[in-house]
């Protein structure tokens, strides 16, 4: 079962991806160029994207996107202990549609946000057991 801000979708394939970046620190001396160390900066990203097959609820979820508003991603097999994806608060960006098979699919790529007013809030879960 897979949910979008409250509408069923049929998954084909999804991704998801963090990401940080690390900057090198000065260096230590010229003959060898190493560096004094390496520092994280700035914010862990997390994106992704899911295709789906593009019905009526997916022209739902387009309208979500097009108000701005954040939308609930998750992806959980019939036994929802077993595989469990939550992003519980996500921007969908611009979607795509792929009309080249025996049915419609819609690429719907997002940007995970959490919540930054909360510490202990997650921006995505997985559980696989």
């Amino acid at each position: 079962v897979t949910t979008v801000g409250a509408e069923t979708m049929i998954l084909m394939s999804w991704e998801l991806a963090y990401s940080r970046s690390v900057e090198r620190i000065h260096f230590s001396e010229s003959s060898t160029y190493k560096p004094f160390g390496y520092a994280m900066t700035g914010l862990v990203e997390c994106t992704g994207s899911m295709t789906v097959k593009r019905d009526d609820e997916v022209h739902d979820l387009l309208a979500k996107f097009k108000d701005s508003n954040s939308v609930q991603i998750l992806l959980k097999e019939a036994t929802p202990s077993e595989f469990t994806l939550d992003v519980p608060k996500a921007f969908i960006n611009e979607a795509s549609a792929d009309t080249g098979g025996a049915f419609a699919l819609q690429t719907l790529p997002f940007t995970a946000t959490g919540n930054i007013a909360s510490t202990g809030d997650y921006v995505a879960g997985l559980t696989i057991t």
